[in-house]
């Protein structure tokens, strides 16, 4: 794992009879401890989450970028941060708070509250590619294998869109992009009848 907030789920449940449960890790965070797995002290752990984007950032090697957008789940991010919106101008140098300009990849994660149902125009402006996973809520099932808008391959600044009608709901939104070399930028927007 990388420094920064992990989102952490437990769950319980009992019947009858005894009840018991703990939770414990071990790694970095713990070793000034001693040996072992300790128990999750409070003062790690924030309840309310920070608002934005998680921003996930690879540092890639030129042997890891092709044509197409990199499997990023094979790779470990090498440095995590929460940003307020996906806004990079294309530029030639690096993107703020980013260690390459050239082989990099980025994913975004996020959770968008739609207040107003209706129908809801995704944009994807980017160079290199990228690609938006959007879960709507509306059947409970996504298919993680097909984006929702897909602008991949090695290109200059292009746009891509999607429409899709929603429904009060929450929508989880996923946003993968990659550089190889030259330019790079990439924008998400979106517009509807909040917006």
């Amino acid at each position: 794992m990388v420094a920064g907030q992990h989102l952490l789920r437990v769950e319980f449940f009992e019947r009858g009879g005894h009840a018991g449960i703990s939770l414990k890790y071990a790694g970095a965070d713990t070793k000034i401890l001693g040996r072992g797995y300790k128990d999750v002290p409070g003062k790690v752990l924030f309840y309310k989450p920070q608002r934005g984007f998680k921003e996930e950032i690879y540092d890639l090697k030129a042997k890891d970028i092709g044509k197409n957008m990199p499997n990023l789940n094979k790779k470990g991010a090498n440095a995590q941060r929460i940003i307020p919106d996906v806004s990079y101008a294309s530029t030639k140098g690096k993107f703020r708070g980013y260690k390459q300009a050239d082989f990099f990849a980025a994913r975004w994660s996020g959770v968008l509250f739609i207040r107003q149902k209706g129908a809801y125009r995704f944009s994807l402006k980017s160079d290199d590619g990228s690609k938006l996973f959007l879960d709507a809520g509306q059947n409970g099932k996504r298919d993680k294998r097909k984006p929702f808008v897909n602008n991949d391959g090695l290109h200059g600044m292009k746009n891509q869109e999607g429409t899709v009608r929603l429904r009060r709901s929450y929508v989880t939104l996923v946003l993968e992009f990659f550089e190889k070399t030259g330019h790079a930028g990439m924008y998400f927007r979106y517009m509807g009848p909040q917006t």
